[in-house]
């Protein structure tokens, strides 16, 4: 059921933003044009947009501008739409208004959601306005190709018939909490919690998808109460009263005051109390009142723990140290595990060495036998659904690689599927070479290739393990770390060791759909075996690679 519901959610809200994107209709223009024309000659029209306008209502303007011109030979003035009376430069009845412009005749229409738009007459002045910067540039971009298309758009005159009003389908076209409007609203997420700043943006983006309303998310640092602005807030903030003693696994929805939290009994419970939410928007339709003002608390199903390690075993003096590796990997017993330089030596003789617990994904094939990148998994845990690899080059389906870089290297990937309860992910596993003339763009573009797939394969939560060759310091690792989280970062229990030779190069990244719980390096390079044959050799240290293991732990909300 846990599954069934995580793929919903994904599923619609994907199809949600692909709608919000795409409007489901065309636009139909007012019916009933009239004999008399609204606007008799645009030709001596002053195209009027805001202030410090937005490049795509400049662009769009300067379309319309040109398009007007090609069909007449008239040429319109673009302006912005402040006043300055000394210079003569003052509002008058012969505008054409794109956008939120300061004039009354744009004013009024501030019910459009974030798709919808009108194109109307408005005594003397045409108006085209969006519910959002995207839906003004449609207005625009429409009404050109509606306009030009009439006989009368030569004489520049304009009827009732080259209106237009389009309003988005949205399942929710009014949406109040606690008898106030949700556009009224803010979310509030603690300053320290990149979590429940994730969790905030989600249902910000989820409430806009469903309504076409708009709500602002902010952190209780910059959280301000104002007379309009009530707060929803998510988890434990610096607003207000909440559930100290609450419980885990429990989930609590509570008003007071103008504000209106969303809690659990974790961060972990709490981004998942905020899932419940949007599970229930989409299951409202119309007009929707949701009202909070006596606490619910809802009971969260035990979520279940998942690991995953990364790897780099060092594709040299395999026979001295594959049982070492072995040892290190089942004393884990991690869910899944990364391989990095795994030559196809290495990918047999640990298979055989794992063969209790552990199956693995066949290497995708490289040009050099130390990057196969092998992800291996717990038979008795994962079912594995799909895997494969691409090249990180600019043809990734095909054997390749970016100019100026020492080999073709790879990434792998699996997708798994809990076999007692159905949750799936994907792990993701690679191994990031470098420049060969010492610069850093071709880190950079394998790695905007894993990040492109990753993002867009599949709608599941996923972990991309690998040596990446970089450090946290690096401008790349900061890039990297605006869309993924480093669970070394965002773990609540965590190391700060190095993983290689003195530096952090070894990395868990997580999408924002996974909630990491731990992550440790496993152990030194050099390890005493008895901490992994009980005792048997006692106070013999051996060298167990060039890199840390390292392991994360985590859920799926």
């Amino acid at each position: 059921m846990k599954k069934t519901i995580a793929i919903l959610l994904s599923t619609v809200l994907l199809l949600l933003s692909f709608v919000s994107c795409q409007p489901e209709e065309s636009p139909l223009p007012n019916e009933d044009p009239q004999d008399q024309a609204l606007i008799e000659d645009l030709s001596g029209y002053t195209v009027i947009i805001p202030s410090n306008p937005d490049r795509e209502i400049s662009t769009a303007a300067t379309a319309l501008v040109n398009a007007i011109a090609e069909k007449t030979g008239v040429t319109l003035e673009i302006r912005e739409d402040f006043i300055i009376e000394e210079r003569g430069i003052v509002e008058v009845d012969r505008e054409i208004l794109i956008g939120a412009t300061n004039r009354e005749a744009s004013k009024g229409y501030d019910i459009l959601l974030h798709d919808d738009y009108e194109v109307a007459v408005v005594e003397s002045k045409l108006f085209m306005l969006g519910g959002s910067l995207s839906a003004t540039v449609n207005a625009v971009t429409a009404w050109i190709e509606l306009y030009l298309s009439k006989s009368y758009a030569s004489e520049l005159a304009v009827y009732a018939d080259a209106l237009l009003s389009y309003r988005h389908a949205y399942a929710i076209r009014s949406f109040s909490l606690n008898g106030i409007d949700i556009r009224e609203w803010q979310i509030v997420y603690p300053i320290n919690s990149v979590y429940l700043r994730s969790a905030a943006e989600k249902l910000s983006q989820g409430i806009l998808q469903l309504t076409g309303m708009e709500i602002s998310v902010v952190s209780d640092g910059k959280y301000q109460k104002k007379t309009n602005a009530n707060a929803i807030l998510i988890g434990v903030t610096k607003q207000g009263a909440y559930a100290e003693s609450l419980a885990q696994n429990t989930a609590v929805y509570a008003s007071e005051a103008g504000l209106f939290r969303i809690q659990g009994g974790s961060e972990f419970d709490t981004v998942r109390a905020v899932n419940l939410f949007l599970e229930l928007l989409l299951t409202q339709s119309g007009a929707v009142a949701l009202d909070y003002s006596t606490a619910q608390i809802q009971p969260l199903e035990a979520a279940k723990e998942y690991s995953v390690m990364s790897f780099n075993v060092l594709g040299t003096d395999i026979d001295a140290r594959v049982s070492l590796v072995a040892d290190a990997i089942l004393t884990h017993l991690p869910d899944s595990v990364g391989i990095q330089e795994g030559n196809s030596t290495w990918v047999n003789e640990l298979s055989n060495a794992l063969a209790s617990h552990y199956d693995y994904v066949n290497p995708h094939n490289a040009s050099s036998n130390l990057l196969l990148n092998a992800i291996f998994y717990r038979r008795d845990k994962l079912k594995l659904i799909e895997s494969g690899g691409y090249w990180l080059s600019a043809t990734p389906n095909n054997p390749s690689k970016f100019p100026n870089t020492d080999q073709r290297r790879v990434v792998m990937y699996a997708v798994f599927e809990d076999l007692e309860t159905g949750e799936r992910f994907t792990h993701y596993n690679t191994h990031i070479g470098w420049n060969n003339d010492g610069g850093n763009d071709v880190p950079a573009k394998q790695c905007d290739v894993i990040m492109t797939k990753a993002e867009n394969d599949f709608p599941y939560p996923y972990v991309v393990t690998g040596d990446f060759n970089t450090m946290p310091t690096s401008s790349l690792y900061k890039s990297l770390t605006k869309t993924w989280w480093d669970a070394r970062k965002v773990a609540e229990k965590t190391t700060e060791d190095w993983t290689c030779d003195f530096k952090i190069m070894d990395y868990c990244f997580l999408s924002n759909q996974v909630f990491a719980t731990e992550f440790y390096v496993v152990n030194d390079p050099y390890v005493d075996k008895v901490s992994f044959n009980n005792g048997e050799t006692k106070g013999q240290s051996y060298y167990l690679s060039d890199h840390y293991p390292i392991v994360v732990k985590f859920y799926l909300p």
